[in-house]
């Protein structure tokens, strides 16, 4: 993009509203740290800003205040966040009195809403609905929940639990009929709230390929905004890992209680898994047991026993390998999202390189940090990307 350095942002707006008015800081910004994870219920965000005039004292903060926070890098779509204010932080006074430095701390205002409300209702249906129902009802979230299908009509009753929580119980007894492993997980990312599975959102399609550079006068500005500043591989493979999260053969055993009696049915796998036939030799020769009491019979069954094995065994592998990765922003990578990297492999030998094997491919988004710098910082906005790499749980088991 002609005139356009990767990593330069343009702040928009940085807006505190209440009831008692709203106040700019627009040009008070420094910086900020805006992070999503589809581990967490809600996106949260850390603005700097230096106010001249004691706007902040003079509004005052209550703590009933949002921060509407929007930002883009040249040419690229705004990135617009809605955040509840949580708390403002004195980092510092000038020295001659003149000027106050803030941290501003804000999350998603269902956070608070968790906090403060908590649910008695009865249920009788599929389970992505009552995760809706709560989301709307008890959580007041103005933002669309975005959903996977789940199997099954479930009858529930939430007996005096806090929103988040109840999301997580009954989170755990979602069963997706297009995704084996069920892993579903409710989170915020840039687009609004998300019920999806792992596999599911790892199987929705790349949206960007970031490519490394390298070779002697290698700068990371040469390649816009698809290039990798750098990057590390905490963790490849870790076998006892797998072996322990049920990554090899399983069964399940259930217990009838009115006959007490236990039946022991093994599982079929249906998912791929990086396992070499003399591994599951070694150590995948006896089946691993998961004991599954079913509820009574007036209770409607659940597919829970025999969609744990697959779950654990889709998790031992998509944890298997990580990668932490500092790319220049582009709000269009979100928690959530699939990328694909092309790293090359690291030769000693001069000529084509190939790309590396075990590092290259696909990757889960599993967390971002969108990181804002000072205006003299270059590059200034960068986002700090974690992911997991769900090829691997994908790929065909070798011999």
């Amino acid at each position: 993009m002609a005139g356009v350095t990767p990593g330069d942002v343009q702040i928009n707006s940085c807006l505190i509203n209440s009831p008692r008015g709203s106040l700019d800081l627009t040009q008070s910004f420094l910086s900020a740290r805006v992070y999503e994870s589809i581990f967490t219920q809600n996106n949260i965000c850390e603005i700097d800003v230096f106010d001249t005039d004691d706007a902040i004292s003079q509004l005052p903060i209550l703590g009933d205040e949002t921060i509407n926070f929007s930002f883009n890098p040249p040419g690229l779509t705004p990135a617009n966040y809605t955040f509840a204010l949580d708390k403002a932080e004195l980092v510092d006074i000038t020295g001659t009195q003149k000027g106050k430095q803030y941290t501003l701390h804000g999350v998603g205002q269902e956070t608070l809403q968790s906090k403060a409300n908590y649910i008695q209702k009865s249920y009788n249906t599929d389970i992505a609905s009552i995760v809706s129902d709560i989301h709307t009802t008890f959580l007041k979230a103005t933002t669309e929940l975005i959903t996977e299908a789940t199997d099954g009509i479930q009858k529930l009753i939430i007996p005096n639990m806090k929103p988040f929580d109840a999301i997580d119980m009954i989170r755990r007894r979602a069963v997706s009929s297009a995704n084996p492993s069920s892993t579903f997980l409710y989170f915020e990312n840039l687009q609004g709230h998300n019920f999806k599975t792992i596999e599911g959102m790892a199987n929705a399609g790349s949206v960007k390929t970031f490519v490394h550079g390298d070779g002697v006068g290698h700068s990371i500005f040469v390649n816009t905004y698809d290039n990798i500043i750098s990057y590390e591989v905490p963790q490849i493979v870790s076998s006892t890992q797998r072996i322990a999260m049920g990554g090899l053969n399983q069964q399940v055993a259930t217990y009838d209680h009115r006959t007490r009696q236990y039946v022991s049915n093994p599982v079929q796998l249906a998912l791929g898994a990086m396992n070499s036939g003399a591994f599951k030799a070694a150590y995948g020769a006896t089946a691993g047991l998961f004991s599954m009491i079913p509820f009574d019979s007036l209770v409607n069954p659940t597919n829970i026993p025999t969609s744990t094995p697959q779950q654990m065994a889709y998790l031992s592998n998509v944890m298997q390998c990580y990668i932490n990765l500092k790319v220049n922003g582009d709000p269009t990578v979100m928690a959530g999202s699939t990328i694909t990297l092309n790293i090359p492999e690291a030769l000693t030998t001069t000529g084509t390189q190939q790309l590396d094997p075990l590092i290259s491919g696909n990757y889960l988004v599993s967390g971002i940090n969108r990181n804002i710098g000072p205006v003299d910082m270059k590059p200034r906005y960068v986002d700090i990307i974690e992911a997991l790499t769900p090829s691997l749980a994908a790929g065909q088991s070798s011999s």
